[in-house]
């Protein structure tokens, strides 16, 4: 009986004392290596939200397909954009280059899709 008493002892003070795998969390940044900005697109079930827009992924994901973009960095006017994307079939692809400034500047994201109307370059000339 005095050996039992012993051994849970021993495994109350171990459980006491162990230490946990939370204790220890690696951060993996994302923050791309080039400073180049990337787009992807994640549209919610349409039958799952209450709006009259008839957009699903399908209809996003196809060559030529585009949506513009605001980006708004509130400490540098050379991080702010206004540009168009457009899916080449494979990825999604600025007209211009936008480069984030660093990896810890908040930025504001604007989005929008028009399902009528394309913009080209020549829409940004100004």
């Amino acid at each position: 009986m005095r050996f039992k008493n012993i051994f849970f002892a021993a495994a109350a003070a171990m459980a006491l004392t162990a230490c946990s795998s939370d204790d220890e969390q690696s951060f993996v940044s994302q923050f791309p290596e080039d400073g180049v900005m990337r787009f992807t697109t994640n549209l919610v079930d349409p039958t799952a939200v209450t709006t009259r827009a008839s957009i699903t992924g399908s209809d996003v994901n196809q060559n030529g397909q585009q949506f513009q973009v605001k980006i708004v960095n509130p400490t540098s006017a050379t991080y702010s954009y206004f540009n168009t994307v457009q899916f080449d079939g494979t990825e999604w692809m600025p007209y211009a280059r936008m480069l984030w400034q660093n990896n810890t500047q908040a930025i504001t994201v604007t989005a929008a899709y028009n399902q009528a109307e394309a913009a080209g370059p020549a829409d940004h000339a100004d």
